[in-house]
């Protein structure tokens, strides 16, 4: 997305200015990489707010389009800002300014505020080649760190200290940081859908690891599951309808799309295989500046898939105290189907 849009926004919803607190959207929008930022965009100004903390980084990293100014107290500077250019109608975040920063701006700034949901967020599903290069590195650093540990997996560690262990090699590879906590659980704890690392050590029968790189602001999202050729024979057929789900939900992928026809797709497929009611989630969701964006693959979705989008196709049959089985992969839509970002989820721990 563009300012332009934006300004758009304001023209159709007749806003003189849109305030954005939501961090993720200041850095999508400016650059800017800090904790502490707000855009105020108006019909024909940008500016960007930051405390005197970041007024060097400030500098170095905002785009050309915006015009910085540094605080001492936010309130007052807006409120400034809305004199000076005499607006009168603001539109928010509804998401991410409370309700009590509502009531406070209301009374001090004096003017009339709009709820807005997802302005930002809606352009931010489809990602600009710039975006896409970004989110290659990290998942390339992911997956390359996982690699490297495969023998450790099997060598009796503990599960919080191979997830420990994963994380610190994703940032020995280049990430920033990890995009969400990673999650490895084993055994019957594999049934957990977000189960935290235990201090039991790892049950090589089956292990679940679900995880992540941020690189340079931009996350990944992967999962697999590790299936012992001595495990059982349901826990063997389990991960082959996991697998053929995800598989049959990538090939139904393409621009035009319901994201709940796609949900619906790998939903449909393991209900007839009798494991319906373990399907415990939606089917994926967009990967961006946040791991969990627009769009949703869910079956109450009202996100339509288009090109340019990267999503997370992540089915899973979970049975309380016996297993569980999550295969998850990300696509790049094109105007003629996906590309495939990860190595397929199946080529790791499949034994």
């Amino acid at each position: 997305m563009n300012l332009f849009h934006i300004k758009d926004f304001l023209n159709r919803k007749k806003l003189d200015a849109l305030l954005i607190t939501n961090i993720k959207n200041v850095r999508y929008l400016s650059s800017f990489s800090g904790s502490n930022g707000q855009i105020l965009i108006s019909k024909d100004k940008n500016y960007f707010l930051t405390d005197g903390r970041y007024s060097e980084q400030s500098k170095n990293q905002i785009a050309k389009d915006f015009q910085i100014l540094i605080y001492k107290k936010f309130e007052n500077t807006l409120k400034k800002l809305i004199k000076k250019d005499n607006i009168k109608k603001v539109g928010f975040e509804s998401k991410n300014l409370t309700y009590a920063q509502f009531l406070k701006y209301s009374k001090l700034l004096g003017i009339e505020l709009e709820p807005c949901i997802d302005v930002v967020e809606d352009g931010r599903a489809k990602k600009t080649p710039q975006e896409f290069d970004k989110i290659k590195s990290a998942i390339k650093v992911a997956e390359k760190s996982l690699t490297i540990l495969t023998n450790q997996l099997f060598s009796g560690m503990k599960e919080i200290d191979f997830a420990r262990l994963l994380e610190n090699e994703m940032i020995k590879n280049g990430a920033d940081s990890i995009s969400f906590p990673t999650i490895v659980v084993s055994g019957s704890r594999s049934s957990l859908v977000h189960g935290t690392p235990s201090d039991f050590p790892i049950d090589k029968s089956i292990i679940l690891i679900d995880f992540g790189a941020l690189y340079e602001g931009y996350c990944s999202d992967k999962t697999v599951t590790y299936m012992s050729k001595d495990s059982d024979k349901e826990k063997r057929d389990i991960y082959n309808i996991v697998k053929d789900a995800k598989n049959y939900a990538i090939e139904n992928i393409k621009h035009g799309v319901k994201g709940k026809d796609i949900d619906k797709v790998a939903r449909d497929y393991i209900h007839s295989k009798g494991y319906g009611k373990y399907f415990l989630h939606s089917l994926g969701h967009g990967v961006g500046i946040e791991v969990h964006e627009e769009p949703y693959l869910s079956y109450q979705s009202k996100s339509v898939i288009k090109e340019g989008m990267v999503l997370t196709v992540e089915p899973g049959i979970y049975i309380s105290g016996y297993c569980g089985v999550r295969l998850e992969d990300m696509v790049l839509v094109k105007s003629d189907g996906v590309e495939l970002l990860t190595e397929p989820a199946e080529k790791f721990f499949t034994r």
